[in-house]
This record gives C-alpha cells, structure tokens and sequence, in this order.
C-alpha cells in the first residue's frame, strides 16, 4: 500500500458524547427516542448524527501502517443548515437493507420512517433551490 486510504462510516445516537456506544447498541436500542412508538420529529432533531473519518498510511521509514480515525458528532438539526447533506442521507438511507438500517442506528421502519419525513423536509429546499433562479423566480 504506497497511496494513503481514507473512509468514512456514520450513524444515528441519542447522544453527541463520543465515549458513548454508538449506533445499534443495545443501550442506544433502549433509550426512549428511539422507541418506534415514541419517536417525534423533535426526537429526529435531538439525536446525534456521528461521523468517523478513517485514514490509514504506511510511515515512510518504519514501513508501519498508521491508522487514525476522527469521531464528530452533530445534532441531527444542524442538517437543517445544509439540505444537500440531508438529502444526500435520506438517499443513503432508502438504499439500505433493514439489517444495514439497524447497524446506523435505525432500529425498525417506523423509526425510517419518522427520520425520512424529516429529512425529506429538509431537503424540499434543495429541489425548490433548483427550480428557482438566484432570486427566487421561477425558472
């Protein structure tokens, strides 16, 4: 391996603590906004989209492979002030089997479903964005 890599993987916590489990724990499994029958459009916006960036290299001199990971964590609500990110993720989401669903933090389809709705509103902005001109005229 000469050239460095570098992935990144998400998913969906009640919490923004990076030392906590993240999705698809059973304690994420258990905390009560994600509970299908309890899950709100606020309960969207109060969880945590957690973000891991992953490089690894090899050091020059040793020929050591280093591998780093950044963690960030987010508010769900801070997509609102990026609608192309939301619906980038609602994209990503509607591609998933239910088990790779579960891995993120989505533990059944009523859940989806609530966090899709939300997305989805906000990323209407990014549709309506593209039918308007800079003014906010119709094309």
């Amino acid at each position: 391996m000469e050239a460095p890599m570098w992935r990144n993987n998400w998913g969906l916590a009640p919490s923004g603590q990076l030392d906590k489990p993240l999705y698809g724990s059973s304690q994420a499994a258990e905390d009560p906004c994600f509970q299908a029958s309890k899950m709100t459009r606020a309960d969207v916006q109060g969880t945590f989209l957690k973000v891991e960036y992953q490089t690894i290299r090899r050091l020059p001199k040793s020929g050591y492979l280093l591998f780093t990971v950044k963690t960030m964590a987010d508010p769900m609500s801070s997509l609102e002030q990026t609608p192309k990110a939301a619906a980038c993720l609602a994209k990503s989401i509607r591609g998933m089997s239910s088990t790779m669903r579960v891995y993120k933090g989505i533990q059944n389809d009523d859940i989806c479903k609530v966090v899709l709705e939300y997305l989805d509103s906000i990323a209407v902005v990014v549709v309506d964005q593209a039918t308007k001109g800079e003014a906010g005229v119709e094309k």
